[in-house]
């Protein structure tokens, strides 16, 4: 028993300075693994140092653990013990010092050397928790939480628990046990994970302060999907104005809703060469103008607007609006592609509509609002706790990084006016 002892605490100590930690941890280790090894030793060969052997292997605890959370340098930051790296060692030292808990005789020492134990092999359960959560490994995070629950049901075996630690340990058997099912409730009752359900608008501004997390979630799966789909419809383009195009010819699906992109590049229907005696209507813009659909009843507002015409005014001549909106594309990179690929339609009117792509024109004329990034979602094993961290983030998010409104260059956009011969200062506000 000794010898397995002294293996584990070796192994102990080696790992610990595989890590880089300084040498007190590593002696406070060794005094640890001494205690215990004196503590299952004949008492004919060791004599009185047997009772101290609790006392010097508590010392030996305090000591690497101040010297684990007052170690300076890099790998001495508190997260960077989230790791099960340290969760072995932690394992190693309670499997050195339990075979102290069972060779003494008297209550009283068992139980010292039984609530040391158990505390190292707690702290290693916690830490193996936390890397799994962090990690979003739902295995490894299932298996910590089945190693703490045995561990509790352990301290009501070994201890006998006051009023208030029996309440506590209870409560945290409840709190392990309720988590998983509280969570398998909440996803069973709709998941976002693999198909979120589109229609209930999560993207809208209403919807998204009221449920943050939700709104979060969302946005990755919104992400992931688009994503994928630029692949297939994106295209580099030989023309240094614009570096990128939609490729002709090309279909994607995004959720439930199908892009085809037609011969010419444009999203939508084939277009004529010749336009005859239809009204041609061409929409420039960005991704608001090509439109994000998720449902297979979805349609971008170039298509809506063809359809009121239509439906509404009942004009003598046939309409035909062309969405020429191109997701990423800016003021300038529209205007750079107008002679060749706009004119060439013949239209009778052009309609721009541009939005945070084109904020970058305003920059040097406009105050503009400066802060950090929102806190984004980031998956976990338990979707209910994924969503409290959320939540948490965005509550510190609001109180301490408050939107900042930079002061007005001194150089404000100026635009000639051809007519006059005049410069003036051209702001487009929309509300």
């Amino acid at each position: 028993m000794i010898l397995l002892q002294a293996l584990l605490t070796g192994g102990a100590v080696v790992m610990n300075i595989w890590a880089g930690a300084p040498w007190p941890g590593n002696l406070g280790l060794g005094l640890l693994g001494a205690g215990a090894m004196v503590a299952v030793a004949p008492p004919a060969r060791w004599g009185w140092f047997r009772n101290w052997g609790l006392a010097t292997a508590w010392a030996g605890t305090l000591i690497v653990l101040a010297t684990a959370l007052l170690a300076r340098g890099a790998r001495a930051t508190l997260a960077s013990y989230f790791d099960g790296y340290y969760a072995a060692l932690a394992w190693m030292i309670a499997a050195a010092v339990l075979p102290a808990s069972r060779r003494l005789p008297g209550a009283a020492p068992r139980a010292g050397w039984r609530l040391l134990a158990m505390g190292w092999a707690m702290l290693g359960s916690l830490l193996w928790l936390i890397t799994s959560y962090l990690r979003n490994q739902p295995g490894a995070f299932g298996l910590g939480l089945l190693i703490i629950l045995a561990l509790l049901v352990l301290c009501h075996l070994w201890f006998r628990l006051p009023a208030v630690a029996l309440v506590a340990v209870n409560t945290l058997v409840l709190l392990v046990i309720g988590l998983p099912l509280a969570d398998l409730v909440i996803r069973c009752a709709g998941s976002l994970r693999s198909h979120p359900e589109t229609r209930k608008k999560y993207y809208l501004y209403d919807a998204a302060t009221r449920h943050p997390a939700t709104f979060n979630r969302w946005w990755n799966y919104y992400v992931a999907q688009w994503g994928q789909a630029e692949k297939k419809f994106y295209a580099p383009d030989p023309d240094p104005g614009l570096t990128f195009r939609l490729r002709p010819n090309s279909h994607a699906l995004v959720d439930q809703s199908l892009y085809s992109i037609n011969s010419r590049g444009f999203r939508g229907k084939e277009i004529a060469a010749e336009k005859g005696n239809a009204y041609r209507i061409v929409a420039l813009g960005e991704s608001t103008t090509f439109g994000i659909t998720f449902n297979p009843d979805d349609h971008p507002w170039p298509e809506l607007l063809e359809q009121i015409i239509r439906e509404r005014l009942k004009p003598r001549r046939p309409v035909e609006v062309i969405n020429a909106g191109i997701p990423g594309y800016r003021l300038d990179m529209n205007l750079h592609r107008f002679p060749t690929e706009i004119l060439p339609l013949q239209p009778d009117m052009v309609i721009s509509y541009h939005g945070i792509n084109s904020f970058g024109t305003l920059r040097d004329a406009v105050p503009f609002v400066s802060g950090a990034s929102l806190p984004a979602y980031q998956e976990r094993p338990l979707r209910l706790l994924a969503d409290s961290e959320c939540r948490l983030k965005l509550i510190r998010y609001r109180r301490l990084r408050p939107p900042k409104l930079l002061p007005r260059p001194n150089t404000p956009l100026i635009v000639a006016n051809p007519r006059t011969n005049t410069n003036k200062l051209w702001l487009c506000v929309r509300e």
